[in-house]
């Protein structure tokens, strides 16, 4: 068998194998592709249970304090905390939270 012969008979059968390769990668990707789009469906059809109040109050004037002390976060059915004893403290102007939160409204 001439070289030609061979490289061309290589070729064709490299270029089979991958076409079987891919398409068993669509048997894996498919259902894959089919549980998210459920999932995300679900989401999407998913009521939003955030309302608007019945009487808004609006943000007093001056600085803001924000203060963690000894706080702990469980997910839901965890045995251990996933975060535990945090202590923070933070005070800044309501200008700029109120500027921060029409932004990222908008």
């Amino acid at each position: 068998m001439e070289i030609g012969s061979l490289l061309t008979f290589l070729t064709y059968a490299t270029q089979i194998l991958m076409s079987f390769m891919m398409l068993s990668m669509l048997f894996i990707v498919i259902p894959r592709a089919s549980v998210s789009a459920k999932r995300i469906n679900e989401v999407l059809d998913a009521e939003n249970q955030l309302q608007d109040p019945v009487k808004p109050v609006s943000m007093p004037k001056g600085p803001a304090e924000l203060e963690f002390d000894q706080v702990s976060f469980h997910y839901a059915g965890a045995e251990e905390a996933a975060l535990e004893g945090i202590n923070f403290n933070l005070n800044f102007p309501l200008a700029n939270v109120g500027s921060y939160l029409e932004n990222s409204i908008v």
